[in-house]
């Protein structure tokens, strides 16, 4: 069985021009507005960039440290990958890679603690983040604690 290729790289550009027209319209349109006004979507750009920019490490994570946006509290640290990190900036809320169930990880998505994304910052070698983030409930720690940081050393 062959299948029929004539035509798919003129539709794949026919395609690719569509998009970037939208995304020229949608500039364009969020150029005049208010910065807090302007649209969230579409954030493949973004994503894409960002993508670009991070250095994951050998597996493919990145470390991200939870931060609430309101009083500067460390939450917590988990880790990020590629496809978390997208959904985290598409959706607007955490979404981390569980190292030990091998899975992505909405944060909240069982709990209700969901973690609302107020700003995200990467480090000056791009290899750790930093997400300042609205808690709901109060609660990051699967323990229960407001914060994973409650074991004093010094």
């Amino acid at each position: 069985m062959s299948i029929d290729r004539t035509g798919s790289n003129s539709l794949t550009q026919n395609l690719q021009q569509q998009i970037n027209a939208q995304s020229n319209n949608q500039a364009n349109l969020a150029q005049n507005l208010n910065p807090n006004d302007r649209p969230s979507y579409p954030k493949a750009a973004l994503i894409e960039q960002t993508l670009a920019k991070i250095k994951f490490n050998p597996q493919g994570l990145i470390p991200a440290i939870a931060q609430d946006a309101e009083d500067g509290t460390v939450l917590m640290m988990a880790w990020m990958n590629a496809e978390s990190l997208a959904l985290s900036i598409e959706t607007g809320e955490v979404h981390y890679w569980s190292r030990s169930r091998q899975e992505l990880w909405h944060k909240g998505a069982t709990s209700g603690h969901i973690q609302r994304i107020k700003a995200m910052y990467y480090d000056c070698d791009a290899d750790a983040l930093l997400v300042k983030i609205e808690q709901i409930g109060d609660v990051a720690c699967h323990t229960g604690a407001r914060s994973c940081f409650f074991n004093q050393i010094l």
